[in-house]
């Protein structure tokens, strides 16, 4: 089975810069079902968060 663009589209991953390099290493090791969704979401853009909020020491366990 060959990976296409649109089989990492619709498991969400954006195109972008990195697209065509993930598209080839999925082909390459013949990724499918559960190790390429786990591969799509390793190469997912990191989303920094919205906000940090700091912990308080009394809050540390």
């Amino acid at each position: 089975m060959t990976v296409t663009g649109h089989d990492l589209l619709a498991l969400g991953l954006p195109d972008g810069p990195h697209f065509k390099a993930a598209l080839d290493e999925a082909n390459r090791l013949h990724l499918q079902g559960a190790a390429l969704q786990t591969f799509v979401r390793a190469m997912m853009p990191s989303q920094a968060p919205a906000s940090i909020v700091p912990t308080h020491d009394s809050e540390r366990g």
